[in-house]
C-alpha cells in the first residue's frame, strides 16, 4: 500500500489562512494522518510531498508499535525549531527510511539527533544530523531488542553518528564526528559507539571519521568485515591534539569481543 502525504490545499482568503506556511503545515499533518491510517501489520509506503520546517518538540513523529511504515522522503527535509528537544522521529514499530531526504535537528542546541529507534529500523539512504554538542547520536538504537540496518546514507554533526544498545548492521555510508574534548571537555565522543552489554554491531563497509576517534566498542560484540576508519585533527583548531583512535576496543563497561 502506498499513501501520498498530500498537502492541504491553501485557504482561499487571508482570514482562513493558517499561521504557518500551508505547504509546511500540510506536509506534517498529512504525514501524521497517513501513519495513523496505515493498517496494523501491513507494510505501507508513505510519501512525504513537502518539507517540514520548524518542528517543535510536541510534533515529534512516533511510529506506533504495530505499524510497518516505509517513509519515502522524496528528497524533502524535516528540520526543527531553535527550541526543539529530542529527535524528530521515534520508531516503536517497523520503519524503513528511503527517498534521499534530510532529517536534521541541528538548528536547536538540544537537537540530539534524527531518529530514536526502539524496534526495527532500516535506513536505505538520506542525511541524518543532530547538534554537535547536544550529547546525542544522529541515530540511537535504544534497548537490547532494537534492530538497526544501515544500507547507505550520511550521518554527521551530532555528538556521535550511531549509538547502539541492540543489534546494528552497517553496509555502507559516510559517518563523521567532529566533537573535540579540547573544544568542549564535557561533551565529546567516538563517531560510532557500542554502549551496552547486549550490543552487537557488524560493519561491512562505509567511511568512518572522527576527531575523538572513529569507532568505539567498550562492551558487547563488534565485527568489522570492511570499511575505512580514520581519526583527524580538530576542525575548529588545528592546534588541538586530542585526536583519539580510528578503532578503539576496550572493556570499559563490560566484556567486549571484537572480530576484525
Amino acid at each position: 500500500m502506498t499513501v501520498f502525504a498530500e498537502e492541504t490545499p491553501a485557504a482561499d482568503t487571508p482570514e482562513e489562512a493558517a499561521p504557518a506556511p500551508m505547504e509546511e503545515k500540510g506536509a506534517y499533518d498529512a504525514l501524521m494522518q497517513a501513519i495513523e491510517a496505515a493498517p496494523d501489520g501491513e507494510e505501507t509506503t508513505v510519501v512525504l510531498t513537502g518539507d517540514i520546517t520548524g518542528m517543535t518538540t510536541d510534533q515529534i513523529i512516533t511510529i506506533p508499535e504495530k505499524k510497518n511504515i516505509v517513509l519515502d522522503m522524496d528528497c524533502h527535509s524535516i528540520t526543527v525549531a531553535s527550541n526543539f528537544t529530542g529527535r524528530p522521529i521515534v520508531n516503536k514499530g517497523t520503519l524503513t527510511v528511503t527517498g534521499g531526504g534530510v532529517i536534521d535537528s541541528s538548528a536547536s542546541e538540544n537537537g540530539v539527533g534524527a531518529i530514536n529507534n526502539q524496534n526495527i529500523l532500516t535506513i536505505e539512504n538520506g542525511t541524518y544530523r543532530g547538534a554537535t554538542y547536544a550529547g546525542g547520536a544522529a541515530i540511537r538504537n535504544t534497548g537490547a531488542s532494537a534492530v538497526l540496518t544501515i544500507e547507505d546514507g550520511t550521518f554527521e554533526k551530532a555528538t556521535c553518528a550511531v549509538y547502539n544498545e541492540g543489534t546494528v548492521t552497517i553496509e555502507d555510508g559516510t559517518f563523521t564526528g567532529t566533537t573535540c574534548s579540547q573544544c568542549n571537555s564535557d561533551v565529546w565522543g567516538y563517531t560510532i559507539q557500542n554502549g551496552a552489554a547486549d550490543s552487537q554491531m557488524t560493519i561491512n563497509g562505509g567511511t568512518f571519521t572522527g576527531v575523538q576517534g572513529a569507532v568505539s566498542a567498550s562492551v558487547g560484540y563488534f565485527e568489522i568485515n570492511g570499511g575505512t576508519f580514520k581519526s583527524v585533527k580538530c576542525v575548529n583548531d588545528s592546534k588541538h591534539t586530542a585526536t583519539f583512535y580510528a578503532l578503539y576496543v576496550a572493556g570499559e563497561v563490560g566484556v567486549v569481543k571484537a572480530v576484525i
